[in-house]
């Protein structure tokens, strides 16, 4: 994820922002942020939008490494069951969500 510098009128209001911060700040949508610091153009005639550099999402995350890679492998695993024709798609009802898995066929 991008991280920007926020100027206002010459003054760095913050650094290190994600779109989100931004948006919240500026009141632009937050696909807009990316496209106002590419530019250079000034946002809302006061604010230019500069990046920063990229924040690691693996590392933010409030998930840890092992349940990361677990999760990947427990994916890959789906993947090649539906691939090479050993699993399918099921749904379940969970409350008023639909929640889809793979299931191994019978």
């Amino acid at each position: 994820m991008n991280t920007y510098t926020l100027i206002d009128n010459g003054k760095v209001v913050g650094t290190g922002l994600t779109p989100q911060e931004v948006s919240n700040i500026t009141g632009v949508e937050t696909k807009a942020v990316c496209q106002y610091s590419s530019r250079n153009y000034l946002c809302k005639g006061r604010y230019r939008i500069a990046k920063d550099g990229e924040i690691d999402r693996t590392r933010t995350s409030d998930f840890g490494m092992d349940l990361i890679r677990e999760w990947d492998n427990d994916m890959m695993q789906a993947a090649e069951m539906l691939r090479t024709g050993k699993g399918r798609i099921a749904a379940r009802k969970s409350g008023k969500k639909w929640i889809r898995y793979v299931e191994a066929k019978r």
